[in-house]
């Protein structure tokens, strides 16, 4: 299951009780360039801005498909 627009960490928990294992939105990320996204996937802690990195979440997603 994809969820989009992601804004909130209160709606990111909601999605991963319910299975949801991939995300996009405003909550991990802004819009970003080719050379930041690149930034972004080799040290998501370097973009300014973000409220909570990505990999903050990967252990409760992946404790989840492992269930």
């Amino acid at each position: 299951m994809l969820a989009e627009g992601d804004e909130f960490r209160a709606e990111v928990d909601v999605l991963v009780r319910l299975g949801c294992t991939l995300f996009q939105g405003y909550f991990f990320s802004h819009p970003l360039g080719p050379a930041d996204f690149i930034a972004f996937a080799r040290d998501p802690s370097r973009i300014p801005g973000l409220e909570t990195p990505v990999h903050a979440h990967l252990s409760r997603i992946e404790s989840r498909l492992s269930a």
